[in-house]
């Protein structure tokens, strides 16, 4: 009877361990997000349609965002995740925006490990999207080599664009008649381009491509080649030794260029006559500071903010004040723009002023990381300023565009919402429209 009870037990035992474990699942708590007010934060805001925008946010924030919420009063309108390109958050935001509504922002940061928020609000937005331009793609370009190898011709009939492929630097050249463009035979040496007619360039030569270079000579270390290719012929001739280094050109005005010459041999600049190729002027560098001579403006010889004579090289008087350099000359209406800086704390706020008879007519306000663009060729009609404006980013709204300053009213207009990659664009007004050179290509704008 005793061995029974053992045998009881003992399958007991084992029925008891065949049994299933019970296991209590672990059930987490929901997370709970809490949103804190973080205050306004600097954006740059692009309308691109009637139905359509585009906010950025400064960069320089580092910080990681969710998605923008657009609303209007307490009623949430849309949401548009944020993403980041070329390291900038933005987000585009597509609603059907009504004129005059008053809208707002409000952008959430992702969460953080207690699951906080941060919301940050842009406040009192009314959506308008200034469209007085129409826009026609001349030209594509794959990599620009900057301003320097941009020119137009004399005659206004020609524009000359460098367009960088595979390491090889390509000169094309449009009609702004007929808006042909060809690419030439000759590939450019360096990141300099001046063109003297619609079928002659100067350019960077060299001494196996280059006639007429003198024998015997031994310019110095800081010497290059300026030779005058032709076009149709695909020929290079020496014109003069100048800097490679610390070279500037002006662009070519009445068959003249001022350029600076090698700086430790000649310590001058020069103004060379390009129908004799010889200099007609040389000024010592000891009271001539070659930085300041003006590469970007056509139609006149500048030189800080004076017009050099093209006949004989005599350096005019000041024409901006104390201003110390000229961005914008209309000869024909007499307009002069200059501009300055300020900077404080790592911060650099600009402004403009535009002069007529060496009298201040005008200044603008003073705006934090704001790139002002004045066409390289400007036509003044009536008294009305076009040129181009890129802010920063800030905590009040600011439309980067095109700018109607009309100087008698004083009345600044947005005629064109426009916000080039990098803030770039140079540009040729024409009777026939604006040329803008773009880092992806060239465009003609005119009026709708």
């Amino acid at each position: 009877m005793k061995n029974n009870i053992h045998w009881l037990l003992l399958l007991i035992g084992i029925c008891s361990a065949c049994k299933k474990e019970t296991i209590t699942p672990i059930i987490e708590k929901e997370q709970i997000i809490t949103y804190k007010s973080a205050g306004e934060i600097a954006f740059k805001l692009s309308p691109l349609s009637d139905s359509t925008l585009k906010l950025a946010i400064d960069p320089q924030l580092r910080l990681e965002f969710d998605q923008v919420i657009l609303k209007s009063g307490n009623q949430t309108l849309s949401t548009a995740k944020i993403e980041v390109a070329d390291v900038v958050p933005f987000a585009i935001i597509k609603h059907n925006f009504k004129k005059g509504e008053d809208y707002s922002f409000l952008i959430d940061q992702k969460p953080d490990q207690e699951a906080v928020v941060n919301q940050y609000q842009i406040a009192h937005y009314k959506h308008e999207f200034v469209n007085n331009f129409k826009y026609e793609k001349v030209l594509s370009i794959t990599q620009g080599v900057g301003s320097n190898a941009i020119d137009i011709s004399p005659t206004k009939n020609s524009l000359f664009v460098v367009d960088r492929i595979a390491n090889i630097s390509y000169i094309k050249q449009i009609n702004l008649s007929t808006l042909d463009t060809k690419t030439l035979s000759y590939n450019l040496n360096g990141t300099m381009l001046r063109s003297i007619s619609d079928n002659e360039l100067l350019v960077f030569g060299d001494n196996k491509t280059t006639t007429g270079v003198p024998s015997g000579v031994h310019p110095g270390h800081d010497a290059i080649i300026l030779a005058r290719h032709q076009i149709s012929t695909g020929k290079n001739t020496f014109v003069d030794y100048v800097s490679s280094g610390y070279g500037r050109f002006s662009k070519v005005i009445d068959h003249k260029i001022l350029v600076t010459n090698p700086i430790f041999t000649d310590k001058t600049a020069s103004l060379i006559d390009l129908s004799k190729n010889s200099s007609i002027a040389k000024y010592s560098l000891d009271a001539f500071d070659f930085r300041y001579i003006n590469e970007r403006i056509s139609g006149q010889l500048i030189y800080t903010n004076r017009i050099i004579d093209s006949k004989d090289g005599q350096i005019g008087s000041a024409l901006t004040g104390n201003d110390p350099q000229i961005f914008m000359a209309d000869a024909t209406s007499g307009y002069y723009a200059s501009a300055s800086a300020i900077t404080n704390a790592n911060e650099i706020a600009t402004r403009f002023h535009i002069y007529k008879d060496n009298l201040m007519v005008y200044q603008s306000d003073l705006k934090k990381d704001r790139l002002i663009t004045f066409p390289s060729l400007a036509l003044v009609d009536q008294d009305v300023i076009i040129f181009h404006q890129y802010f920063g980013y800030e905590t009040k709204l600011n439309i980067d565009g095109y700018y109607a300053l009309n100087l008698k009213t004083k009345e600044l207009k947005l005629l064109q919402a426009d916000s080039p990659r990098f803030g770039f664009t140079h540009d040729y007004q024409l009777n026939s429209g604006i040329f803008a050179v773009r880092t992806d290509g060239v465009y003609k704008l005119t009026s709708r």
